[in-house]
């Protein structure tokens, strides 16, 4: 039995560790530290029912806090006060597209579903310090700014540090007066909750509004979602739009 709660503690951590939860840089190393105690004190027959159950309280305790802490990030944002005639969408390549989707890009969509202007500065590749030039030179006028970025940040392994700056400048440019920003968050690859945790602050700091990155990893989990596994088909870009309008849809008026 013993040997079989090694395995699930082990199999647990490391899943933990690839979720890349996002919590509190502290709670994590706490709660690992908490858990091996715990597991260690599972083998000494000298160690007391009750000395076993305070040693294990800890990690038990973490857990919960840190569930409780991730757990509004999850709950759909009231979108910003509207409504808005006009939406600008900066990202990268999963909204400016490849060439090889089979259909409109989700922007396009979004314009056709709702009638309000689209105005369409994604670039493929684009990293975050592309997208703050872009929007520099940029007469960004009264409308609702849709932030799509980071993930190539992330893939070409830019330090968080320099992520977070670049993130900051982005979004002192595009706000203004007469417009709201709202950001899809990043869906993190594994051990890179650091990114995830510097979003959210960044966010926190310029009062926007944070898409639950369970919105954005759903529409890679559809049927045929996908050209090559991360760039958005014909059915993704559909499955995008679905996202946009159903989240920032009462906010979006022609």
């Amino acid at each position: 039995m013993l040997a079989g709660c090694d395995i699930l503690v082990v199999v647990g951590m490391l899943l933990v560790g690839l979720s890349s939860t996002p919590v509190p840089a502290g709670v994590l190393p706490a709660w690992c530290v908490a858990t091996v105690t715990a597991a260690i004190a599972l083998h000494f027959r000298s160690v007391s029912p009750r000395a076993r159950a305070v040693l294990a309280a800890p990690a038990i305790l973490l857990c919960v806090s840190a569930a409780l802490l991730e757990m509004p990030h999850h709950f759909t944002p009231d979108p910003p006060n509207g409504p808005f005639k006009r939406l600008y969408v900066l990202g990268d390549s999963i909204t400016a597209g490849v060439g090889r989707e089979d259909g409109p890009r989700w922007p396009k969509v979004v314009q056709q579903d709702t009638g309000v202007e689209v105005v369409d500065l994604a670039i493929p590749g684009a990293r975050v310090n592309d997208m703050s030039r872009v929007a520099a030179r940029t007469k960004l006028g009264d409308g609702l700014v849709l932030i799509e970025i980071g993930g190539n940040d992330m893939l070409r392994r830019a330090s968080v540090k320099d992520f977070a700056r670049e993130l900051d400048d982005l979004l002192t440019t595009v706000q203004g007066p007469g417009r709201a920003v709202v950001m899809f968050e990043l869906p993190l690859l594994p051990f890179h909750a650091e990114f995830g945790r510097a979003q959210r602050r960044v966010a926190t700091k310029h009062e926007v509004t944070l898409i639950p990155k369970r919105y954005f990893a759903s529409v890679f989990a559809g049927a045929d979602a996908t050209v090559d596994g991360l760039h958005l088909s014909g059915r993704g870009h559909q499955h995008m739009a679905q996202v946009v309008e159903r989240v920032l849809g009462s906010s979006l008026k022609p």
